[in-house]
């Protein structure tokens, strides 16, 4: 703001100010200058500080006269055309008439061109507006039509006291600057706590008010403003699916994979029957989209944040839903919380990207309608034998990536409505109890372990629909052991394990995304040649086979997040084999090759 602090008084609140702001105000005059823009957008998250920027400029082009007149309009959030025509024609003196809103918008068009050189700002406005149904050209010779949405987030402000320098003392000035941290660039929560303190310097009330944000226990003001005008935002999420995603995402630490968001509408889908994998990833890929849309969640080269309020907002609604929960994620836990803190009443549990190493033997949390619990990201080295005796309603148990666990409890054997079971990246995991009566399982991730062979009773998982037992780099599989009765598997990767048969898979119908090494180069060429001929088959593949005398290691060409991409993954892997001639499928994108290095006759059979 110091430009603009030089040439002129400030005519509005000064707590916005900085760089940033005088940045975007410069962008503001840019692009009214600009003969080319007819429509301005300023978007972000609620209480970001868009109306504060829209309201300035309208000051700022009223005192230098840049333009005729400015038009401001606020679009209530149940607006219609009907009644934004009738706010527009009210502003600016004109009469409509009838009820026909074609009719009424030919009348506002064709009085707006008339009065040239004007700006027109409408406020607030929280879904699309058809600007030639109201009436508004969209290019009207000299005029501007400014919009503040929330469709994205955008980040300005230096707190301060109306822009005058700070007179705290100088440990109350360092606790300042800890809250409007705390606050992470959310102006509307900034400037509430500034309200909230202003004029006081006794720093026994500043620490106390640091300690609750830390807590997110916000005093009355702050709830009422800040998640009351936050929960707008999630108000006007109106299709169930894209608010479970949200609530979800509350649970989940800073940042999160976008692909752990993804997962989770994939596990609450497959739930419902039978739909496509790629049908239900572009779902997904679209919830997420909107909740960044909304700025809920923010997105920084691909990975997701989500705003510490905006949480607290998600976690409140949770609750008023009646789920009681328990989430301590990222807060560097050495140890799981005390047995107290886990109630009868218990829901959710997150204690994800924590470090927790030490669950005590003799822990048995007694939390009957317990239906999430996620452990993933720690450092945990044991489980007790009983830790999920009374956690019978369980239908999501994240352990994935406590790279030092090597064995799972008997309990876990016991939990019957299970549906999805994470151990991926457990990487010294050797061994998993039997699995045979969690028959409600519809997502086993068992990649990326130590696991020489495969847990007892899979055979038994009839309604499984998603295996992932990739890079186990010692697990043998058996030809017909358990594979022939997964009949309904849509997902199934066993990349690095050899041992496939035809039989083995031949019966999965609803198969659509299949990685595995076969048995030997007659089994996988019948494979090929037999879905070449039928009218299913996996739509995405990465089949490898590699000689019995090949000591190599394997490598991965498998993107386990291939549904959310264009690019299919059609992949053929074959190494240092004495003879070749293969029948490769029709629809192959990528072959590998990896020969011995000596002169071979090479033949591939394409029909």
């Amino acid at each position: 703001m110091e430009a603009h602090m030089e040439e002129k008084p400030l005519v509005l609140s000064n707590e916005f100010d900085g760089k940033k702001f005088d940045k975007n105000v410069k962008t503001m005059w840019d692009l009214l200058r600009e003969d080319k823009v007819f429509i301005i957008g300023i978007h972000g998250m609620g209480g970001v500080g868009k109306t504060f920027l829209a309201t300035y400029m309208e000051s700022e082009i009223k005192r230098t006269k840049t333009f005729k007149d400015v038009v401001w309009v606020t679009v209530s959030h149940d607006f219609t055309i009907f009644k934004l025509q009738q706010h527009i024609a009210e502003i600016l003196k004109i009469k409509l008439y009838g009820d026909d809103e074609r009719e009424r918008a030919l009348i506002l068009a064709s009085e707006l061109e008339k009065r040239e050189n004007i700006v027109l700002i409408l406020d607030d406005v929280w879904k699309y507006i058809d600007m030639e149904k109201v009436g508004i050209p969209l290019r009207m010779k000299g005029n501007k039509l400014i919009i503040t949405s929330r469709l994205r987030h955008l980040f300005l402000l230096k707190l301060g006291d109306h822009g005058t320098p700070s007179t705290l003392p100088s440990q109350v000035l360092d606790i300042a600057r800890s809250m409007v941290g705390k606050c992470d660039g959310l102006p509307l929560g900034i400037s509430v706590m500034a309200r909230t303190m202003k004029g006081e310097t006794r720093i026994h009330w500043w620490r106390h008010a640091l300690n609750k944000l830390d807590k997110l226990e916000m005093g009355v003001e702050m709830q009422e403003e800040v998640l009351t005008v936050l929960r707008r935002s999630y108000d006007n999420l109106t299709e169930k699916d894209v608010q479970k995603c949200f609530l979800y995402s509350a649970l989940l630490p800073n940042p999160v994979r976008r692909y752990l968001l993804i997962m989770n509408h994939v596990d609450m889908v497959l739930l419902n029957g039978k739909r496509r994998l790629e049908e239900i990833f572009d779902e997904a890929n679209v919830i997420v989209d909107k909740l960044i849309n909304h700025s809920l969640l923010l997105e920084d080269n691909s990975e997701l944040t989500m705003h510490a309020l905006v949480r607290k907002m998600a976690l409140n609604i949770i609750k008023e839903n009646g789920s009681n929960l328990m989430v301590k994620c990222d807060e560097s836990m050495e140890k799981i919380p005390d047995i107290e803190e886990w109630t009868i009443d218990l829901e959710v549990v997150s204690l994800a990207n924590d470090k927790i190493q030490e669950i005590p033997d003799g822990t048995s949390p007694n939390c009957p309608r317990l239906s999430t619990l996620l452990l993933f990201d720690n450092e945990i080295r044991h489980i007790p034998e009983c830790f999920f005796m009374h956690m019978n309603a369980l239908t999501t148990l994240d352990l994935s990536r406590n790279d030092r666990l090597t064995r799972l409890p008997h309990s876990l054997s016991n939990l019957r409505t299970l549906t999805s079971l994470m151990l991926n990246g457990c990487s010294q995991l050797k061994y998993i109890p039997p699995l045979g009566d969690l028959q409600a399982l519809l997502r086993l991730d068992i990649s990326g372990c130590f696991i020489h062979v495969p847990p007892e009773g899979l055979e038994n998982l009839v309604n499984l629909k998603w295996l992932d037992m990739s890079s186990n780099v010692d697990l043998e599989l058996v030809p017909g052991s358990f594979l022939p009765s997964l009949t309904n598997i849509q997902y199934l990767d066993l990349y690095g394990c050899s041992g496939i048969k035809v039989e083995d898979i031949e019966e999965m119908n609803f198969l659509e995304c299949f990685a595995g090494a076969f048995v030997d180069r007659e089994n996988l060429n019948r494979y090929v040649q037999q879905t070449r001929d039928s009218a299913y088959g996996p739509q995405n593949y990465s089949i490898h086979y590699q000689d019995r005398s090949y000591k190599g290691h394997w490598e991965k060409f498998w993107n386990r997040e291939f549904l959310s991409e264009k690019y299919k993954c059609r992949t053929m892997c074959i190494k240092d084999c004495e003879e070749l001639s293969y029948v490769l499928p029709r629809d192959l994108v990528k072959l590998l090759l990896k020969i011995i290095l000596q002169l071979l006759p090479v033949s591939f059979t394409l029909k």
